[in-house]
């Protein structure tokens, strides 16, 4: 015969709603702070995706206006801009892509890396009617008051190690054929860390609800089509020269981080299959980021024929 223990309302433990207060608290204020720290400046997004995944669009619009005004009295106009573009975007679409859209990680990381470079090229425009020049003029004139404003900053000794052997303006010439794609390269790696982050953390188990967790990851696919524009891209890069060729590895590098990501995923699966977890699992990544990333890159690309994760299931 079973007995029923009741438990009276004294012995439960009560919930200290100071403690909620602060959780919803914090990014207002953490998110300005990871980004000025400069090192910790990839993680800026996550305390507002955490927000908006749990407590909604009003709260991280909140969130996103109480940091970016921090950062611009912190900082000035310039990182301003840098914080409104590569991580209050991203505070703001990520949450409404997951919950609300509920869109799979792939989708999610494209639809926020257009959304992201969309604005920077609107803003450009709009800038650029009203100086009246060309947007590509006026990306000019801001990119290069910003190399200005970096070599003020450098000792003449880090300057000369900065240039080489390149003039000023060569150098600056160089940094604004790089400058797009380094850009779209950082904001694709900035999205898919904070989005790893949010799944993996599963703030609210609100994502785990509709069936997402880290192993989602380890599924990532990219698109069948992506080859044939690489493999063009690629063949620009080695017949030309100059600018042309210049502008064509810049496209080359951000279509390699696409699949990089997805050598990463089939890496996740290898891992989980092997059953190499802990810190050997992550001396292990970092050897190959770090010493072996063709590899990585070649895993990555030639999934698309090969299809290694089913290689790996069936011999698993």
């Amino acid at each position: 015969m079973s007995e029923t223990v009741s438990v009276s309302p004294e012995t439960k433990i009560k919930k200290d709603p100071r403690r909620g207060l602060w959780l919803r608290l914090i990014p207002f204020f953490l998110s300005a702070s990871l980004f000025l720290s400069g090192f910790f400046a990839v993680f800026a997004p996550l305390p507002l995706v955490t927000l908006g995944l749990t407590q909604g669009f009003l709260w991280v619009f909140a969130a996103s206006i109480v940091n970016a005004v921090i950062v611009y009295f912190a900082r000035g106009p310039e990182l301003f801009q840098f914080y409104l573009f590569g991580v209050v975007s991203l505070g703001l679409l990520m949450p409404y892509f997951l919950r609300y859209r509920k869109w799979s990680l792939e989708r999610t990381t494209a639809g926020i890396w257009i959304a992201q470079i969309l604005a920077i090229v609107l803003v450009f425009a709009f800038y650029a009617h009203l100086h009246g020049v060309s947007p590509l003029q006026e990306m000019k004139s801001v990119a290069t008051g910003y190399f200005d404003a970096f070599m003020k900053t450098l000792t003449p000794e880090a300057r000369t190690t900065v240039l080489g052997e390149l003039s000023l303006e060569e150098w600056t010439r160089q940094m604004m054929i790089e400058l797009p794609s380094t850009f779209a390269t950082l904001a694709l790696t900035g999205i898919w860390i904070n989005l790893y982050l949010a799944v993996s953390l599963n703030p609210g188990r609100v994502l785990s609800q509709r069936g997402m967790d880290r192993k989602a990851f380890q599924r990532w696919k990219t698109a069948d089509w992506l080859v044939w524009p690489t493999i063009a891209i690629w063949a620009v890069m080695l017949l030309t020269e100059g600018t042309v060729s210049d502008a064509a590895l810049g496209v080359f590098k951000v279509l390699m981080t696409v699949y990089a990501i997805q050598g990463l995923a089939i890496l996740g699966a290898v891992f989980d299959a092997w059953r190499i977890v802990g810190f050997f699992r992550l001396f292990i990544l970092m050897m190959i980021l770090f010493v072996m990333l063709p590899l990585l890159l070649g895993i990555g690309f030639f999934d698309q024929w090969f299809d290694f994760r089913s290689k790996i299931r069936q011999s698993s």
